[in-house]
């Protein structure tokens, strides 16, 4: 196990710990001074309320977890992670933080309740990943999964504000298991769009799931990493240039705001 300190422009330093051997969370924030997904957390910064009720879908050891529960000091956010061993870091980091307000819970988000199997990759530990094509790596678990619409059911939820979805290639899955969660109650959401677990994991095509968010979403922008704004996305073409010239994913901004701003 290692511990790193997570600065954010968020008034607030966390410990964060995970698996010594991880370059995707813990060794991306001992390579850059300290910082993480700067532009995601200017744009939670803006948006969350102290009041805020929010969802972190993949939350992994919970770096954007702990800063929505620093930002809803007095609303709730419910922590998914499907994998045994980010969970336990998971839970880790929100004890020795002292953030009360997040609730981990341990189950993958999909389109109905099964038990599937799924990689825990130790080196990428935030690119550990379910898949239906056959693809194995890491370590194999037997995960829980439910539907967003079963657990907001069950959970007696009345109130949703916020998602943060990244779950590597199986968002059109978790999308279409929570259909009446997002008509219900419209929360905003940030979005991994990473083609590449999409086609490699589950054999779809990216265009669907952009597809998807356009038919539910009024409003889809791009969180630039380089410039301090929202780039607003009109069609696919538009975010496949973007995707090429770049690293190849982008995390989105979908919403039913207009005009927001970081």
């Amino acid at each position: 196990m290692k511990t790193v300190t997570l600065k954010t422009p968020l008034d607030r330093i966390f410990n964060i710990s995970g698996s010594e051997k991880d370059r995707s969370i813990i060794g991306a924030i001992e390579s850059n001074g300290g910082y993480y997904e700067l532009n995601i957390m200017r744009l939670l910064k803006k948006m969350i309320t102290p009041g805020s009720i929010c969802i972190d879908v993949g939350a992994n050891v919970g770096v954007i977890s702990l800063c929505l529960g620093h930002l809803a000091s007095k609303g709730k956010v419910f922590a998914f992670e499907a994998s045994e061993h980010n969970f336990t870091y998971l839970v880790r980091n929100i004890i020795q933080n002292n953030c009360s307000t997040v609730l981990p819970l341990n189950y993958g988000i999909l389109n109905d309740s099964c038990t599937v199997n799924f990689s825990y990759v130790e080196e990428v530990a935030g690119c550990s990943f379910i898949s239906n094509t056959g693809v194995t790596a890491g370590i194999s678990e037997q995960i829980r999964c439910i539907s967003l619409d079963t657990w907001i059911e069950s959970a007696g939820i009345q109130q949703l504000d916020f998602i943060k979805m990244d779950v590597e290639g199986a968002e059109i899955k978790a999308l279409n298991g929570g259909m009446k969660t997002l008509e219900k109650f419209k929360p905003d959401m940030i979005i991994e769009f990473n083609p590449v677990p999409m086609k490699r994991f589950f054999g779809e095509d990216p265009v669907h799931l952009f597809n998807l968010l356009q038919n539910i979403y009024e409003h889809i922008y791009l969180i630039s990493e380089t410039k301090n704004e929202l780039i607003k996305i009109e069609d696919y073409e538009q975010i496949q240039q973007i995707l090429h010239v770049g690293k190849g994913w982008e995390d989105l901004f979908c919403t039913f705001k207009s005009n927001p701003q970081i």
